[in-house]
């Protein structure tokens, strides 16, 4: 559900499941869809995201994220931010082992499926709500 609060528009960041790590950022307004980012191999979730954002907030679960750090690559987090100005919601989840790992094929699927239902009971969101998706390396 859409609110006015500037905090829901800051990343947030879970353990779902059996510890897959997932992170997830609204754009302003009701999302049109989802937009999961894959990352490459030897990355993870935490790439995708910078641990300061330009109004100086803090995603401190950087520092207790699987890799300890935020790298936030510039191609991917420039995707990230076209997508939310675009009104997509952005998921992103950590694969393989969950740091500095490749995909794993056979069981990354079911991890991913299971961050996105949590996402989208967290924000209120339709099972209807689109999810589009993309990747890098191993993860397009």
């Amino acid at each position: 559900a859409q609110s006015g609060n500037e905090a829901d528009l800051h990343p947030k960041y879970a353990r779902v499941g059996s510890n897959v790590e997932t992170l997830w950022q609204r754009p302003r307004g009701e999302p049109k869809g989802i937009f999961f980012i894959a990352h490459g191999c030897m990355h993870q979730a935490t790439d995708v995201f910078t641990y300061e954002g330009h109004d100086g907030w803090k995603l401190e679960a950087c520092k207790t994220s699987n890799y300890g750090s935020c790298l936030g690559l510039p191609e991917e987090v420039q995707m990230r931010q076209v997508a939310r100005s675009r009104g997509y919601l952005v998921v992103a989840v950590s694969g393989g082992s969950g740091r500095q790992s490749c995909w794993d094929m056979d069981e990354d699927a079911e991890k991913v499926a299971a961050a996105i239902k949590h996402v989208r009971k967290e924000e209120g969101l339709p099972d209807a709500l689109p999810v589009l998706a993309m990747g890098a390396s191993s993860g397009g």
